[in-house]
């Protein structure tokens, strides 16, 4: 007779002590702790180490340790170091109000530019009628020579 291999399946509960383990020596490394609107994200944690939502609910180590996550977050003085990160949608409208004042500005910019551009070409046709017509003689400069 042949024997099959067969993998050793570890118990539900075997799982949940070693996730509690892989998650205390994960807190010890002093971790960026994912944020979700200012308070820490389970789902982000869990997908960072295999941790599904039913683990979460169902094993009470976990939920222990999830407890004291978010309460030293709260804390001003934490021991766990916490980056709050915005969401992407965020950081989106935030870059969309600074393009924004930035056109405006180079509109601004633009209008004056072209009103100086105007002033210029007013003037230049001034001087140009001027000296057509003999009435401005423009000034030489001290070394020109008409040799």
């Amino acid at each position: 007779m042949k024997r099959r291999n067969r993998l050793i399946r570890t118990s539900s509960r075997d799982t949940g002590k070693q996730k509690a383990r892989e998650l205390r020596q994960w807190l010890a490394s002093n971790p960026i702790i994912p944020t979700f609107q200012g308070q820490p994200n389970q789902t982000a944690i869990g997908r960072q180490l295999g941790i599904t939502r039913s683990t979460w609910s169902s094993n009470p180590e976990l939920q222990i340790i999830w407890n004291e996550i978010k309460e030293s977050f709260g804390k001003e003085s934490a021991p766990i170091d916490h980056y709050v990160e915005r969401s992407s949608e965020e950081k989106n409208r935030q870059q969309i109000q600074e393009l924004i004042v930035e056109n405006q500005q180079m509109k601004q910019e633009l209008l004056l530019t072209k009103a100086k551009l105007e002033m210029l070409e007013q003037d230049a046709a001034a001087l140009e009628w001027l000296t057509l017509t003999g009435r401005y003689i423009p000034r030489l400069p001290p070394n020109y020579s008409d040799e």
